[in-house]
């Protein structure tokens, strides 16, 4: 199986968790037989795999990109995403929804993929609640 990881442009930048994450995961695929390629937008063709594993929720502009040029691989995040649960985040997620900014919101991109593997509980319940993430589409990775 030949597996994509692909992330947001900056991530190796300043490392951190989401990024040990892929490391890791790469690492233990492989030694399962896997073959795992990390996306370069000048060499890479999306094609030529069987999934494409995108980490973090930051720039979501590959999504539509993926879904509309290769509907028939299987497209899948790991977020590592954080939602505040406060006031402002719902009254921020209203004010998408009455101003009817759904086309260009991650409310829409949210709905792009075909699978989520949140790292915890609370991830997944975050995504399912405010973002609107069916729950049969969410299933819990841990690191």
């Amino acid at each position: 199986m030949r597996i994509l990881f692909a992330t947001y442009s900056l991530a190796f930048q300043n490392p951190g968790g989401g990024e040990q994450v892929m490391h890791s995961l790469k690492r233990e695929l492989t030694l399962a037989g896997a073959t795992v390629d990390l996306f370069n937008p000048w060499r890479t063709d999306p094609a030529t795999y069987d999934v494409i594993h995108y980490f973090s929720c930051l720039e979501t502009s590959f999504w539509p990109y993926v879904k509309k040029n290769h509907p028939g691989i299987p497209f899948i995040v790991t977020p590592t995403f954080w939602q505040d649960d406060g006031l402002r985040s719902w009254l921020g997620l209203a004010k998408q929804l009455l101003l009817g900014r759904q086309s260009d919101s991650r409310l829409v991109r949210f709905e792009l993929p075909d699978y989520w593997l949140p790292t915890t509980a609370t991830e997944a319940e975050r995504l399912a609640v405010f973002w609107r993430v069916k729950r049969s589409r969410l299933t819990v990775l841990p690191n």
